[in-house]
């Protein structure tokens, strides 16, 4: 996992830390071996990325948004972590997903989003065309709410539900 800050002057890393699966995690010996701390315990991956850019946020650098896959953007936490922080997440939580409260799924709010809740995205070439995404964005402070006033917060979704 790494944090990265870009500007128009230049880009550079400024924090990481190792995913470790519960296989290495679980063997003391083999963590001795490769010198891993021995407080180090299993975390997923959506638990690491909110204490790196707990980290950097600490660190007083601005984080204006992060990108994250559907694995981050399913987490209902990770979401909400990046919302409480006001950092933008730009990734898709599956259409599945549960909401940022953890109670009941998105896909019945994505379905009566109005027109004007949609903006396309573009996620660069993919092998064979272009990779986008269509963000359903929602108000800030209203956990329930789908309208086109931020953009600080979004459901990203393979394409818009009248679409599929």
């Amino acid at each position: 996992m790494f944090a990265a800050y870009a500007s128009r002057r230049g880009r550079a890393l400024v924090d990481r830390r190792l995913y470790l699966p519960k296989s290495w995690t679980g063997e003391r010996n083999r963590c001795d071996a490769a010198r891993i701390p021995a407080d180090r315990a299993f975390a997923t991956k959506p638990e690491i990325a909110r204490v790196v850019i707990a980290r950097t946020l600490a660190a007083g650098m601005p984080v204006g948004w992060v990108a994250a896959d559907e694995a981050f953007g399913h987490d209902f936490r990770f979401r909400r972590f990046c919302e409480e922080h006001h950092v933008a997440c730009r990734g898709g939580p599956e259409i599945t997903a549960r909401h940022l409260d953890g109670r009941g799924r998105i896909d019945p709010l994505i379905g009566h989003a109005p027109a004007e809740a949609w903006i396309r995205m573009s996620w660069g070439d993919g092998a064979k065309d272009p990779r986008t995404y269509d963000y359903c964005k929602r108000a800030r402070g209203s956990r329930r709410s789908l309208t086109s006033t931020t953009r600080n917060s979004g459901l990203g979704v393979g394409s818009r539900p009248d679409e599929a």
